[in-house]
């Protein structure tokens, strides 16, 4: 024999029933404003979700940061440009102090390569900290924002499958279909320029 489950019943307080109400049916109640150009070509009366769309609508873009800073001269950058107007990776910024490295400084005027990073924040581990301040090992990695990818971010937010990645540079890139490794080229141009 089964037993009867008794729900308990819902009573909505008087402050929440006023919006079960049932809605206007015309917009006598909504104030309204008289436009003249350029909003409207005539003076007219618009309600004020109307009003309110127009206005988004002819709002100049906001100033935010990124709109203001200068954007990387080459042409098909579109990174934010450091110093001699160029972004970091077209030799903009600060570059690594230890000789004859090209790389940006991350930290004390040293790129990671050479200890410039943050390093991870597990006791023992001399690694650099890639997102949480721990590194990948650690749990720092950064995954690909494809859905269901538990692959990591190679750059750009998605795996080398997904289109993350960066191809081999050599000689101006477009040549060479393989993934760079070191020195942005493949790991047989790095080794014939950087033996």
């Amino acid at each position: 024999m089964q037993t009867a489950t008794v729900l308990p019943r819902l009573r909505l307080l008087p402050s929440l029933a006023s919006y079960l109400a049932p809605s206007p049916t015309s917009l006598d109640g909504f104030p309204t404003l008289h436009l003249a150009p350029p909003f409207a070509p005539n003076a007219i009366l618009i309600p004020l979700a109307d009003q309110l769309a127009a206005a988004k609508e002819t709002r100049p873009a906001e100033n935010t940061v990124s709109a203001l800073k200068k954007k990387c001269s080459v042409a098909t950058c579109d990174n934010v440009a450091r110093s001699k107007g160029l972004c970091k990776a077209h030799g903009g910024g600060q570059r690594c102090t230890v000789p004859s490295c090209p790389r940006s400084s991350q930290r004390s005027g040293l790129c990671i390569t050479h200890g410039g990073g943050k390093q991870c924040l597990v006791d023992g581990c001399m690694s650099t900290a890639q997102s949480k301040g721990v590194c990948k090992v650690h749990g720092g990695r950064v995954a690909c924002r494809a859905p269901g990818c538990v692959k990591n971010n190679q750059g750009g937010g998605f795996c080398r499958a997904h289109g993350g990645g960066q191809r081999c540079k050599f000689n101006g890139g477009g040549h060479c279909p393989k993934w760079a490794q070191r020195h942005s080229m493949c790991i047989a141009h790095a080794k014939m320029l950087h033996p």
